[in-house]
């Protein structure tokens, strides 16, 4: 694999966590960021929460396509389309 579609896939995996930190932060505002990923984890938003989180990647791959690094854009939808793929597992486990 192409070193710029791994550095890609560096940087989605990398914004899915900012997003997923950024979504923390908000509705942590009354209570802690622990309460809120163990109430996520018992009623079972925590997919939803982290496959919204993705979103984010919006930002980078557009950036990369502006660029014409369509490599590393490659490497951010793969990433993207990995953790949709995890998620899915996960929601039906």
């Amino acid at each position: 694999m192409n070193k710029q579609v791994i550095l890609g896939m560096l940087i989605g995996f990398a914004f899915t966590l900012l997003g997923f930190i950024l979504i923390l932060l908000v509705f942590s505002s009354q209570v802690s960021v622990t309460e809120v990923i163990e109430a996520a984890i018992k009623e079972g938003y925590l997919v939803k929460l982290i496959s919204f989180a993705s979103i984010i990647n919006i930002g980078p791959f557009f950036y990369f396509i502006r660029k014409r690094k369509d490599n590393r854009a490659k490497g951010v939808i793969f990433a993207t389309i990995l953790i949709a793929l995890i998620m899915i597992v996960f929601k039906f486990i």
